[in-house]
């Protein structure tokens, strides 16, 4: 007997790049941890006021890279607001770790690492959004 085992699909977001599928003509899919990533990605680069009437829907991170950085750099605050928006505002995953490599901040430049757990698995998944200033 042979057994054909189905991977489903459990959490399905639209590309935000909009483009449409070469064969389907509809619009592309982001899938599962993908698509959590692109979600945890544009709840922190979504700036204070990007989200009319939903100001709490935002991190100040991107504007305090205009402030000038020293050791002084209050990690555990942004740390909090990143852990903050994902718990309220994205149920599909559970932080587990936010890290900072400031190694590029003389070019502007930080790196914050991201690690959760999908609600559905227990892997644990880490990437990167990197935060430049831009003029």
């Amino acid at each position: 007997m042979i057994t054909i085992k189905k991977t489903v699909s459990k959490f399905t977001d639209l590309d935000a790049s909009l483009t449409k599928h070469p064969i389907r003509g509809d619009l592309m899919t982001k899938k599962d941890v993908e698509a959590i990533k692109f979600a945890i990605r544009n709840l922190i680069m979504t700036g204070t006021h990007e989200k009319p009437f939903h100001p709490e829907r935002a991190t100040p991170i991107s504007e305090m890279l205009f402030e000038n950085y020293d050791n002084n750099f209050n990690k555990s605050m942004v740390a909090h607001q990143i852990k903050y928006l994902i718990d309220a505002y994205e149920p599909r995953a559970i932080l587990k770790e936010v890290t900072f490599d400031d190694g590029r901040i003389a070019l502007n430049e930080l790196t914050i690492g991201i690690t959760f757990q999908p609600i559905n698995t227990s892997e644990d998944i880490s990437f990167n959004v990197i935060l430049q200033r831009l003029r």
